[in-house]
């Protein structure tokens, strides 16, 4: 887990840590990348709507060729993917349907304190 702080320089710190991480694994350069979006789209997330200083940052190898990377945050507010392709002219509201669109599963799970987004992606 690694704790980032939720201010404007936050989804840039994690894109960071996601292509630290995932480039010491045989992950393709697609995968990084695809990753790195996927984070930032989560992280923009929990600091646009959570009220938390910080925003967890989880990083796990699932099954041996899949990543799986969550972010918590304060809200307890289920997130909502939207089901067809945002208005490409409005602005935000694209995040996770990029979520869905491109990660192998997403989810999220309730915390005592708010709420878990997660997405796999393949590794091999």
């Amino acid at each position: 887990m690694v704790s980032i702080d939720a201010g404007l320089a936050a989804a840039h710190a994690a894109r960071g840590v996601v292509r630290a991480w995932l480039g010491a694994r045989p992950c393709p350069t697609v995968t990084i990348e695809t990753a790195e979006l996927l984070v930032t789209e989560l992280v923009a997330n929990a600091v646009r709507h959570a009220r938390a200083d910080v925003v967890q940052l989880h990083l796990m190898d699932r099954e041996p060729d899949t990543v799986r990377l969550a972010v918590d945050d304060d809200s307890p507010q289920p997130p909502t993917a939207p089901t067809a392709m945002p208005d490409p002219v409005r602005v935000g509201g694209r995040g996770l349907w990029l979520v869905s669109q491109l990660a192998s599963q997403w989810g999220w799970e309730p915390l005592p304190t708010g709420k878990r987004v997660w997405f796999e992606v393949p590794c091999s």
